[in-house]
């Protein structure tokens, strides 16, 4: 392996972290933004799907609850 001079390390480290400039590449920074918006999105995703749940459990429990009474007045 040739040795590289210090500068040559420092342009393939900018290179690795942000990307080759004037590409679709964006290195591991521009990943991991992606993975980010793709968590957050998710994220979102599971907080309306724990609220709608939360709310057809009390639902579904207040229904019950109805037909029993109506049951056991009957």
């Amino acid at each position: 392996m040739a040795v590289k001079s210090n500068k040559d390390l420092i342009t393939e480290i900018h290179t690795v972290l942000l990307g080759v400039p004037g590409t679709k590449d964006n290195g591991v920074v521009g990943h991991l933004k992606q993975i980010q918006k793709q968590l957050d999105n998710l994220n979102g995703a599971v907080s309306t799907n724990t609220a709608w749940r939360k709310a057809m459990v009390w639902v579904i429990g207040a229904m019950i609850t109805g037909f029993a009474i109506l049951n056991y007045i009957s």
